[in-house]
């Protein structure tokens, strides 16, 4: 459940302490092997043409959106005069 573990501080004195197992992992000191990830190559230019798009378009509502919500005054409603009444 424990290893034992002797390290060497930056001083040169020896530490010893036991470690839970959870918290190591075995390595060989080979390096890790690589990974290749290939990505699609688009070099006709629709990316950009969908993210201009896209942020046009986001723009856009968000002009309309504050226009309506924000800017429109709401219509007056006309009121009526009380009556007056003879006392």
């Amino acid at each position: 459940a424990y290893y034992h573990v002797e390290i060497t501080d930056e001083n040169g004195e020896m530490q010893t302490g036991y470690i839970p197992r959870v918290y190591l992992t075995e390595f060989n000191g080979a390096p890790p092997t690589p990974h290749t990830y290939t990505a699609q190559n688009k070099t006709d230019g629709t990316d950009m043409l969908w993210r201009f798009m896209y942020i046009t378009l986001g723009v856009g509502v968000i002009c309309i959106l504050v226009d309506v919500l924000l800017l429109k005054k709401p219509k007056k409603e006309e009121v009526d005069e009380p009556e007056q009444t003879e006392l």
